[in-house]
């Protein structure tokens, strides 16, 4: 009777058992929380606005999609494992699925798949993980359209919890993961590799030594990295990034791009919007803009653009900076020992150079102006130039209008082949000046002593001391107007000038 009793009992117990787990492995059930370990193979509706996924060693597949019913299943990737596992599942009806893999050692691989309405919301967080998420193909819509609300709809019947398109948060470790038309993504990764495409909507990336290639992207990005390599290829939208460390590239982007980057590389390739970089210790590669404003400051960055097409304003101390090819207006201070480039620019072009930096620039369409401080300067096939140098040394040539020269003790190697007008030099200080001008040549000398006529030579030219001979110069054989240049010189200056056909 004793042992009848006890098999009726044990036959109670499993009953219930069974019928609990039934209850909650289809994740519905009267008590406002359910909470239950559930055996692998596992199989059920999901009837919660959100889910809630986090486990190790896993296959994870998620089918975003209006057409299919929402659901949950999970089995051992080898069925032949004789090993028992399962998986914590806690339930509040109305709101939300948790499904938690309790930890332990060597776990085996399993697969879980989910399929998900477009207005529920999932969260992966895990380590060891193969996901892949595939979402509905949406419909090509400006990234700054409103979608309008339909007749008689009103948003009194909307659960807080539920997100406008699908709302993806994956916190990943040690993983791999693959997303496609995808919209809303939040991606925290760990090392790992990441392949996001076709995504629309909000993305935010939170790289810590891991790969992320993103394509084809429809929305603002923002993105932190730390020692990792992002391209971002054919995207639409602002980008926000924060780099430190690893690799940062944007290829074919439409939109705004910003950036602080530390001791990282950054590779910008036709790109149309706005650009600004701030940061240190970075080389930066921008190749290829339309009428875009690129601004860049920091110190120690090794920059080199080309094809801009809009202006440029650059700060930068220390490091080097090249430039080849922009329309538009550039605007630079380079302090500290910059070296720096400048070829090709269709606009007006204003320096201030200081600290031991060394500067070259050939052809300026427009006005150059430069502010030079102890630093060295090359210019050549400029419009025309404008220049106060203090404590430098400067050598230019191809110049057609000097239309100011300021030097305090500094050195002028200057070959005027090109000019025209009436250019007018001034020498302070201990400056020393060697100008080469075309014939027929005029210079007029301002001295402060006018015994001190040895602080002038001119060959070639007519010298004409204090401006005091009025006569005019006639017309060179070739019919060249008489360029006339005005020298005023300090005590200590000197300058000489040679006339050449």
């Amino acid at each position: 009777m004793t042992i009848l009793h006890s098999l009726i009992e044990r036959v109670r117990e499993i009953t219930t058992s069974a019928l609990t787990v039934a209850l909650v492995a289809t994740f519905v059930a009267p008590a406002a929380v359910a909470q239950q370990h559930l055996p692998l193979p596992l199989d059920a509706a999901l009837t919660t606005p959100r889910l809630e996924l986090e486990i190790t060693n896993a296959r994870v597949r998620v089918l975003i999609s209006p057409e299919q019913p929402p659901r949950f299943s999970a089995r051992l990737e080898d069925p032949a494992i004789q090993q028992e596992v399962s998986l914590e599942v806690n339930f509040i009806p109305g709101s939300l699925t948790g499904v938690r893999r309790p930890e332990s050692a060597d776990p085996p691989t399993i697969v879980v798949d989910i399929s998900l309405t477009d207005d529920q919301v999932f969260t992966v967080v895990g380590s060891d993980l193969d996901v892949e998420i595939v979402g509905p193909v949406a419909e090509v819509q400006p990234i700054d359209a409103t979608p309008a609300e339909e007749e008689g709809k009103t948003a009194a019947g909307a659960q807080p919890e539920q997100a406008v398109g699908a709302a993806i948060t994956a916190v990943l470790t040690d993983s791999r993961l693959i997303t496609e038309n995808v919209g809303g993504l939040s991606l925290t990764a760990t090392r790992g590799s990441n392949e996001i495409t076709a995504h629309t909507g909000s993305l935010a990336l939170d790289l810590r030594e891991s790969a992320a290639r993103i394509h084809g992207h429809r929305g603002s990005v923002t993105l932190k990295s730390l020692d990792s390599d992002s391209l971002f290829r054919n995207t639409e939208g602002t980008i926000s990034a924060n780099v430190d460390g690893g690799v940062w590239e944007v290829s074919q982007g439409r939109g705004a791009v910003t950036g602080e980057l530390e001791t990282s590389d950054v590779i910008l390739e036709t790109v149309s919007g706005q650009i600004k970089l701030t940061g240190r210790n970075s080389s930066i590669r921008i190749n290829g803009t339309l009428e875009s404003r690129t601004q860049i400051s920091g110190d120690d960055l090794q920059i080199d653009l080309s094809d801009l097409g809009g202006p440029l304003h650059t700060v930068l101390t220390r490091g080097s900076l090249e430039v080849e090819s922009l329309v538009g207006r550039v605007d630079l201070r380079l302090n500290s020992a910059v070296a720096a480039d400048l070829r090709d620019i269709r606009g007006d072009l204003a320096a201030v150079v200081s600290d031991q930096s060394q500067v070259t620039i050939q052809g300026v369409r427009e006005h150059t102006r430069i502010q030079l401080n102890d630093s060295e300067l090359e210019v050549s096939d400029l419009r025309s130039l404008e220049l106060n140098a203090q404590k430098s040394h400067v050598t230019g040539r191809g110049i057609r209008a000097l239309t100011k020269l300021v030097a305090t003790d500094s050195t002028l190697e200057l070959v005027l082949g090109d000019v025209r007008g009436r250019p007018k030099v001034d020498l302070f200080g201990t400056s020393q000046a060697t100008i080469q001008l075309p014939t027929p040549c005029q210079v007029v000398a301002k001295l402060a002593d006018a015994s001190l006529s040895d602080q002038i030579r001119v060959s070639g030219c007519h010298l004409n001391l204090d401006g005091l001979n009025k006569r005019g110069l006639r017309p060179g054989p070739d019919g060249r107007q008489p360029v006339v240049i005005t020298a005023t010189l300090d005590d200590g200056a000197n300058l000489r000038v040679d006339g050449r056909p």
